[in-house]
């Protein structure tokens, strides 16, 4: 993805609202996006679902700051177009890079174009992934991996998507949400074959509005 204006990439908060679901296809279609992935990861607080770590709409921080706990990571595009993103533990830290929108989970695959260490519970597991990165020239890529299907995909792991990130020349890139909530929609069209055997409703999905 070429991006000449950083404001097409928007985070969307499931049905607007934090606390709140909705599928991918949901977002895309409500916000008039034109292509749609799912975003950062989410816990069930007890009285609702909210996403883990921060995440960041419009240039708020929608939950507050909360520092970055194990290999919990924030990724997001700033105000001048860059994908930014790492371990955070003090506010300022993070928004002194002008994040826009933005969205948590683990673990950074890649940083400066080097990879990253993966978590050893996490090192030969093979899932359905969900991937964003950005390349040395400011191009994005957004990539959705199919898993845990005998006749389709098993998925794939941590350490073959920071080599296969590697070998294309990304120079950032962050995993995000996967399993069953990877899914990626094109002009109104579902991508990949989502593990769950639909999409499941996430409680935030990353869209380009053009």
């Amino acid at each position: 993805l070429k991006l000449y204006d950083p404001s097409v990439v928007r985070v969307i908060l499931g049905k607007d609202e934090l606390g709140s679901l909705e599928t991918t296809s949901s977002a895309v279609k409500r916000t008039g996006a034109i292509l749609g992935v799912n975003g950062g990861g989410f816990f069930n607080s007890g009285k609702k679902i909210l996403p883990i770590g921060n995440t960041v709409v419009n240039g708020k921080l929608v939950t507050g700051f909360n520092p970055s706990n194990g290999d919990v990571f924030f990724t997001g595009i700033s105000k001048s177009g860059k994908l930014i993103g790492g371990k955070f533990y003090d506010e300022e830290s993070l928004t002194r890079l002008n994040p826009q929108q933005g969205v948590s989970f683990l673990p950074i695959l890649i940083k400066g174009g080097q990879p990253q260490p993966v978590p050893k519970e996490w090192e030969t597991t093979k899932q359905p992934r969900t991937i964003i990165g950005e390349y040395a020239n400011g191009d994005f890529i957004l990539i959705v991996v199919d898993g845990r299907q005998s006749d389709w995909s098993s998925g794939v792991t941590l350490e073959r998507l920071q080599n296969k990130l590697a070998e294309l020349g990304v120079k950032e890139g962050y995993n995000l949400d996967g399993g069953g909530s990877s899914a990626m929609v094109f002009k109104g069209k579902v991508l990949n074959r989502p593990s769950d055997g639909k999409q499941r409703s996430v409680s935030n999905n990353i869209v380009i509005v053009p």
